[in-house]
């Protein structure tokens, strides 16, 4: 703009606060946002905050509000008793002004004496540590009286952070360490050259078994923006989460204008809190994009559109630190939009307490040497148990995201966007609540895609079907689209992509053109194979057919054979008898396995057997004598059989048809019910085997393999018979172990932990103890902290069992909740 003769009068609206949110939105393409329910007044100093009210983005509480009232002159003491020597006496309130329009300015500015000139770092940002409390009085109070822009609070009696040790009494110097999470912030500068922002969610460790002084309720926080500290300071509220001591999480609009901030890369936020009582500095660590009031911007969800599949990809990302774990082609196509100018925007529906290990994700993800663009990370603002809630039970995540756009779309308004195209053109989603937040917040849907499991890419308004983001057809479909969405400096940028990606596009079907052309010739080759496979099998039936004379000969020769056969297998069924005889005198019964086979002269038992009975496979042998006995039909066959099966009965043999039922009755099913009468379930591990020489087990299942053959029941369920099925149903037999040893002993172990110490941190190294009356006695000896050890760690052999602490959602506690936790627990150690 060359003069102000040709502002817009949408323009001076902006800038003199003459419109409203729904004016702005309905000017720029979305829906008028919803009329926010009154706002419940409560104090900031007593942490009556909680994730069901103001931080609740999902329609639960109220909203936050797009600029809160800042009452221009000293903030009153919040507590007159005595403090630390050396500290401050009584402070008396100040009277507060008469309520007037000024009061409640949208962006209240400094007169130009208040601002300072050319001031030295020390004057702008006085140490909060280290210093006197006398000192640190001074600088405050000659600052306010010098009409400086400080907001920070007097220091309170209940206040760690501000009551600090003089330098004299300091031994050692504070250690630091991360403890906590925060989303990233978007800044615009207006045209009174100040900076909007998004809220700021900030979330310290807590613990609820930890009293308000330890968890440093009403503690201040300091705020530094690229290792600037900001006037303005933060306070801790109940359950770890800060608001800003003038009220709400947004900064003050004129704060920021201290912190020299950069388009060219994010600016980075640190929030620290001093805990005294530790001498610890704990912090937590953001990103703040530094934005155009112009800006195109693009919205990406994370778990099942960046990666493959939405728990999978959850767990491989944060939990393994899988990095890799996405759709193919998704580096390069979102770098792509991010050279085009377009902002990128990385929505997803994790609680805050995993916004640092997704920001990790996202800076270390990385296909073929190309990382992922750098952008806004934006979570839910509530706890894992609201975004649990939230997710799982109500199921509707989209609208965090409407209220999270919403707040985006109109920080840009107020700022001064001069253009009328929409602020969202383009968004990724995996799910139908991603479609509904979208099209919200006036996103035209021909510009919403879909991803699936497979990495198709589908565009809602747009029947075909890309292989992925790797297939050029998916931008080049996009590109003209975006042409009529962006600033007029952008078109040229996406006429130049579309000009490279149509190349690549005819690569790649001279490509596929080349493989179908391989594969053509590849069944032209198996034709002319089959072909000549046929007349040679039409020679050999010829030269058969006139060889019919040597046939008959060849047919003389395999009766001889089968003749010798017969005499054989006669002979083995004969040796039956003294072979039985030694193995009942060996063993004392007669339940011969199927595998079992007489030990030949190179073993050491061999010399027990007969010679002529060495090496004889006695088990399969027995079970074919059975089953000739039932099929013999020639009269010389049955009679020799009979003979056989009567000398057997004899020695305890019964009369049955099938020897693997026998087996199943005489051996497997007792040593089952043995087992289940010693320990209560069938639960056994795989390399379990009845002991030897112990009358409480059957005689006939000494050295038999329960275990492996317990687990190989599991694994062939399909192939089973009948009566097998029975049985088992009669012995109450479950069918996934896994999920029945994690019912019957790790859910009542880590409850019952939590019962008798207040906690769900099991150590490693605990195991239930055997004759405790405190603990059931079918739990002794179970290692508790070793499996929630793995359950930390994700082995591989335990993400099988990812599903089973889904359905039992109330254990994620121990899953994700142990950062945080273990931080606390040294702080406990150390105090």
């Amino acid at each position: 703009m060359e003069s102000n003769a040709h502002v817009s009068p949408l323009v001076k609206a902006s800038s003199t606060g003459d419109i409203d949110d729904h004016e702005a939105m309905s000017l720029f393409g979305g829906p008028p946002p919803p009329t926010p329910p009154p706002l419940p007044v409560k104090s900031v100093s007593t942490g009556e905050i909680d994730d069901h009210e103001s931080y609740d983005l999902f329609g639960v509480g109220p909203r936050i509000p797009m600029a809160t009232a800042v009452t221009k002159g000293t903030i009153p003491m919040a507590s007159t008793a005595p403090v630390e020597e050396g500290g401050a006496g009584e402070v008396p309130v100040q009277p507060a002004e008469p309520i007037s329009p000024a009061n409640y300015d949208l962006f209240p500015a400094l007169a130009s004496a208040d601002k300072p000139d050319k001031a030295e770092e020390s004057e702008l940002f006085p140490p909060s540590r280290g210093l006197s409390h006398s000192d640190s009085s001074s600088t405050a109070t000659d600052s306010m009286g010098r009409g400086a822009s400080f907001r920070g609070e007097l220091p309170r009696a209940n206040s760690n952070a501000l009551q600090v040790v003089p330098a004299d009494h300091q031994t050692t110097a504070p250690s630091y360490k991360m403890a906590g999470n925060a989303v990233d912030i978007v800044a615009v500068k207006n045209m009174d050259g100040k900076y909007l922002t998004t809220s700021w969610h900030v979330s310290f460790s807590w613990s609820r078994f930890r009293t308000s002084y330890a968890t440093g309720v009403g503690d201040m926080v300091r705020i530094l923006v690229n290792g600037r500290e900001m006037p303005t300071k933060m306070e801790l509220l109940e359950r770890g989460r800060c608001t800003f001591i003038t009220g709400g999480l947004i900064i003050p609009p004129d704060d920021l204008c201290f912190a020299d901030l950069t388009e060219e890369r994010p600016n980075l936020v640190r929030f620290e809190h001093y805990q005294k009582y530790t001498n610890t500095v704990r912090y937590v660590d953001a990103k703040l994009h530094l934005w155009g009031p112009n800006e195109s911007v693009v919205v990406v969800d994370l778990d099942g559109t960046l990666t493959i599949s939405d728990v999978e990809g959850h767990i491989r990302t944060l939990r393994l630190g899988q990095y890799d774990f996405l759709h193919a082609g998704a580096c390069d196509f979102f770098t792509k939009l991010d050279e085009l100018g377009m902002r990128i925007v990385y929505l997803t529906a994790r609680p805050l307490d995993w916004a640092s290990a997704s920001r990790t994700h996202l800076e270390n993800a990385v296909q073929q040497s190309i990382s992922l663009p750098p952008g806004v990370l934006i979570t839910n603002s509530t706890g894992l148990t609201g975004a649990l809630f939230t997710e799982v039970v109500n199921k509707t995540p989209h609208l965090f995201k409407i209220q999270v756009l919403n707040e985006l779309q109109l920080t840009l308004i107020h700022a001064g966007r001069v253009i009328e195209h929409p602020v969202f053109v383009a968004g990724f989603g995996n799910r139908p609540t991603d479609i509904v937040a979208y099209e919200e917040v006036g996103m035209d849907p021909s510009l919403i895609f879909m991803l699936d499991p497979y990495s198709n890419v589908k565009a809602v308004s747009d029947p075909r079907l890309y292989e992925s983001y790797s297939d050029p057809n998916a931008l080049l479909w996009l590109l003209p689209r975006l042409k009529h969405r962006v600033p007029i400096e952008k078109v040229g940028r996406i006429d130049d992509y579309t000009v490279r990606e149509l190349v690549l596009a005819e690569d790649r079907e001279q490509l596929r053109m080349a493989e179908l052309e391989a594969r053509r010739l590849q069944q032209e080759e198996f034709e002319r194979a089959r072909q000549e496979a046929d007349q040679a099998r039409y020679a050999s039936s010829s030269a058969l057919r006139a060889s019919s004379r040597s046939l008959s000969s060849w047919l003389l020769s395999a009766r001889r054979h089968s003749t010798r056969s017969a005499t054989y297998q006669q002979r083995q069924f004969e040796l039956l008898v003294p072979a039985l005889q030694t193995f009942q005198r060996l063993h004392g019964h007669c339940a011969v396995p199927l595998r079992f086979t007489v030990p030949s002269t190179r073993n050491a038992e061999a010399q027990q057997w007969p010679e002529e009975l060495q090496g004889m496979k006695l088990g399969t042998t027995i079970s074919r004598f059975l089953k000739a006995c039932a099929s013999a039909k020639k009269p010389s066959r049955r009679r020799s059989l009979d003979q056989v099966r009567a000398q057997l009965q004899e020695l305890g043999v019964p009369e049955v048809e099938d020897w693997k039922r026998y087996l199943w009755d005489e051996v497997t099913v007792p040593a089952m019910e043995t087992y289940r009468s010693k320990h209560g379930d069938l639960l056994m591990p795989v390399s379990f085997t009845v002991p030897e020489g112990d009358d409480e087990w059957p005689r006939s299942s000494w050295g038999y393999k329960l275990g492996y053959w317990t687990s190989e029941l599991r694994r062939r369920k399909d192939t089973l018979q009948q009566y097998q099925l029975e049985d088992l149903e009669t012995l109450d037999f479950s069918w996934n172990a896994r999920e029945a040893r994690w019912n019957r002993y790790f859910v009542p172990a880590r409850q019952r932990y939590q019962e008798l110490h207040g906690t769900a941190q099991v150590p490693q190294s605990f195991v239930v103890p055997c004759d405790d009356p405190d603990w059931p006695s079918e739990l002794g000896g179970y290692r508790l902290g070793q499996k929630v050890n793995n359950l930390r760690c994700g082995n591989a052999e335990e993400i099988q069992e990812i599903e089973l602490i889904y359905k039992n959602w109330m254990l994620l506690e121990t899953l994700h909740g142990v950062e945080e936790r273990d931080d606390l627990d040294t702080e406990d150690n150390e105090r």
